[in-house]
């Protein structure tokens, strides 16, 4: 299983727009959102895509000024078995995206 963390500060605006369900690549399932005191926790699993296991989490940190300390992960396995290591790169690139 390969694992993707990325770390970002961003707008309202952006954190609402990485929260929604991916559509390239991958089509993904929306969980629940998990409130917590301090942050909020958006999951997301696989629907359709290339994959043999896939989860992203976002956990959001409102910061109070417009903005949001946001930690988004994404654990995946692709579902190529012999040459799947020729995608390993470019898949990684992908999903790290905010």
């Amino acid at each position: 299983m390969t694992t993707v963390v990325r770390r970002a500060t961003l707008s309202t605006t952006e954190v609402a727009a990485l929260c929604e369900p991916r559509t390239v690549l991958v089509a993904e399932n929306a969980g629940a959102v998990e409130e917590t005191e301090h942050a909020r926790i958006h999951t997301f699993s696989l629907d359709k895509g290339p994959f043999r296991s896939y989860e992203r989490t976002i956990v959001v940190n409102d910061r109070g000024d417009g903005t949001a300390a946001v930690e988004q992960q994404v654990s995946f396995t692709l579902a190529a078995p012999y040459f799947g290591k020729l995608f390993l790169v470019p898949v990684r690139y992908e999903m790290a995206k905010l």
